[in-house]
């Protein structure tokens, strides 16, 4: 069966020439690309903040850092000191006890009193 040319033709031109975009579908187009660069933009600027707020957080939290360590040295110079005055006021205790009461130097009993230097 022979196909007459110009429906051969036809078909093909038909297949392989593409259809010119309307007005309208342009338009739609371009509103849908600048929608989509508006959501862009703000997505970065909200990215831009989350960013800024993220580097305000680790700020505080290096400066929270620095300033807990500080407290714990203080802490820990704190437990040393009441460790030592705890084994000071055992012993003039024990040696008081031992001695009646008569062997307390006045800086002795400066610890019971609060008036002596630690």
């Amino acid at each position: 069966m022979l196909v007459p040319a110009a429906v051969v033709l036809s078909v093909v031109t038909t297949a392989v020439v593409p259809r010119a975009a309307s007005a309208d579908e342009v338009g739609d187009l371009q509103s849908q690309a600048r929608l989509l660069s508006q959501q862009l933009v703000q997505q970065q600027l909200q990215v831009d903040a989350d960013q800024q707020l993220y580097s305000v957080a680790t700020q505080r939290l290096d400066a929270d850092d620095t300033a807990l360590a500080g407290v714990s040295l203080l802490l820990g110079r704190d437990a040393r000191l009441v460790s030592q005055d705890t084994t000071t006021v055992r012993d003039l205790a024990v040696r008081s006890y031992m001695d009646g009461g008569d062997a307390a130097t006045d800086s002795e009993l400066a610890a019971f009193t609060g008036s002596g230097e630690t």
